[in-house]
């Protein structure tokens, strides 16, 4: 018996397969970081921290020539310890406008 054939253009649907009948399997579970990325950033940061000294010293010679590219090379080293910031969309209130509203919090109230 053959199975119908879909017509030129139409993709074809491939039946998914279950190891262990769709148990967790031996892999990484999830969330747990990549142990080679983790190790990586390590070794990075590491050459960084030792020579912080020097880095400091060639962005300073970059910057005698082209202080924009001493800024960029400076930029992307941070982006390595620092963490970037994720962009976060706010829905519109009514009318499509979001409203922000800032509160001043006196300096006599202690926060624990």
């Amino acid at each position: 018996m053959t199975t119908p054939r879909k017509p030129p253009g139409e993709k074809q649907k491939r039946a998914k397969t279950q190891i262990g009948g769709g148990k967790p399997g031996p892999g990484r579970p999830k969330g747990l970081p990549n142990k080679v990325t983790t190790e990586a950033r390590e070794i990075f940061k590491g050459i960084v921290e030792r020579n912080a000294g020097k880095v400091e010293a060639w962005l300073a010679e970059v910057a005698k020539e082209n202080p924009a590219k001493a800024t960029e090379l400076f930029l992307k080293l941070a982006e390595f310890n620092i963490p970037k910031l994720t962009r976060m969309e706010v829905p519109a209130g009514e009318g499509g406008a979001a409203i922000i509203q800032f509160i001043r919090v006196p300096k006599s109230i202690e926060v624990d």
